[in-house]
């Protein structure tokens, strides 16, 4: 593995489990592309904190990520028929957000019931761009890709929710995510936070 593929993170089966899609040539250039912009969001993040707080500024950043996923469902039920309240309308949503974006998110789903969905997440430009950007991931992740997934499940039905219960401890881990009916959202601390920096 060159130096180059091994600062980012690349795709990995986990198991038994069924993938959502392999990635692709495609799929690599727009994973790396995200990992680019939110990058630069993030830095931008980071220096507003430096006039407004650090704390005012990610939480701003948070409720744009919030609204955002509220737009995605509203998009997605007219694109995808997206609808439903329970688990199983929690993982059409995803799937469909994760198709219409195209992000080479891989994930796995562990269980699924009417209450709750669990997915083991492989690739994740968050991480990643969080990376790039010098910061901390598991400090930025509670602000924004679960922030805003969160957002889409409450717009679909306002009982469900996501929480990560799992955080990776390095890029070519993964996390684990609950997702489903009256799941507080939440982001677990990695088991290694001091070596996740």
């Amino acid at each position: 593995m060159s130096e180059q593929e091994e600062a980012l993170q690349l795709p990995q089966r986990f198991g038994e489990g069924e993938i959502h899609e392999e990635w692709t040539d495609v799929h690599k250039a727009v994973f790396n592309g995200m990992v680019v912009d939110y990058a630069a969001m993030y830095r931008f993040v980071d220096e507003l904190a430096k006039k407004v707080g650090k704390e005012k500024a990610w939480e701003w950043f948070g409720a744009y990520q919030e609204e955002l996923g509220r737009e995605e469902t509203d998009r997605l039920r007219q694109t995808h028929g997206a609808s439903g309240d329970d688990a199983h309308a929690a993982r059409r949503l995803w799937d469909a957000a994760i198709e219409v974006e195209n992000a080479g998110m891989q994930y796995e789903v562990i269980s699924e019931t009417d209450d709750k969905l669990v997915l083991k997440i492989g690739s994740c430009f968050v991480y990643n761009a969080a990376k790039k950007a010098g910061l901390t991931p598991h400090e930025v992740c509670p602000f924004a890709g679960p922030r805003l997934a969160n957002a889409m499940f409450k717009r679909l039905d306002g009982r469900l929710g996501e929480r990560i219960v799992k955080y990776r401890t390095r890029a070519n881990d993964f996390c684990v995510a609950e997702i489903g009916r009256d799941v507080e959202f939440g982001v677990a601390t990695p088991a290694n936070a001091k070596d996740a920096r």
